[in-house]
């Protein structure tokens, strides 16, 4: 068996993208992982992680607008990846180009974790709906229910919408997560003064 890079585990806030290796070291029960008979961690001579940024229009990966870090980008990704110890590699907004403090928009991006031997590349490529600044939004909308937007209706469609966008990921179709996302993002926009 070789080896088989798994997603990475994913965890996004307003303001950070944390990553973890969850390939894990080579067992009889995780055949693609890291070590004998498979590649070792010492033999990789580089790692990536390449995100393809939200388009600000339709909210889907922009393969034309890519973040690259490697072992020569700061951060660095390797030699924080890979590894086998739950090591997290964090990039926030200003690292992805959104300027200094910045929150990291709402959409969909697509993480492509990439390691090399110098011989050979493995890659895994994984879709993350990143949605804080809409979830706040409308958690703002049920404490604000009374400040004249309709908040209840407001609320309920928007959480729909949310939710509608969640699920969509889950098929995957980051194409209706996407537009269920826009429409979410849509309602919080809807109304000013709240």
């Amino acid at each position: 068996m070789a080896l088989e890079l798994k997603a990475l585990s994913t965890i996004s806030t307003n303001t950070d993208i944390v990553t973890i290796d969850t390939t894990l070291p080579w067992s009889a029960t995780n055949t693609g992982g890291w070590g004998s008979p498979n590649l070792t961690i010492a033999s990789i001579t580089d790692a990536a992680i390449v995100i393809h940024l939200t388009d600000s229009t339709t909210l889907l990966p922009n393969n034309n607008n890519l973040k690259t870090f490697d072992s020569s980008t700061v951060p660095l990704a390797y030699p924080t990846l890979p590894n086998t110890i739950g090591v997290p590699f964090v990039l926030n907004g200003e690292d992805l180009g959104y300027g200094v403090n910045s929150k990291i928009p709402d959409g969909i991006i697509q993480i492509d974790y990439v390691v090399t031997d110098g011989v050979d590349t493995y890659t895994y490529a994984q879709y993350i709906m990143i949605d804080n600044t809409v979830q706040c939004c409308l958690s703002k909308d049920a404490i604000n229910s009374g400040c004249g937007c309709n908040g209840s209706d407001r609320f309920s469609r928007g959480w729909s919408a949310l939710n509608s966008a969640r699920s969509a990921m889950l098929c995957p179709n980051i194409t209706d997560a996407a537009k269920s996302l826009q429409v979410a993002i849509s309602i919080c926009n809807g109304c000013s003064g709240c």
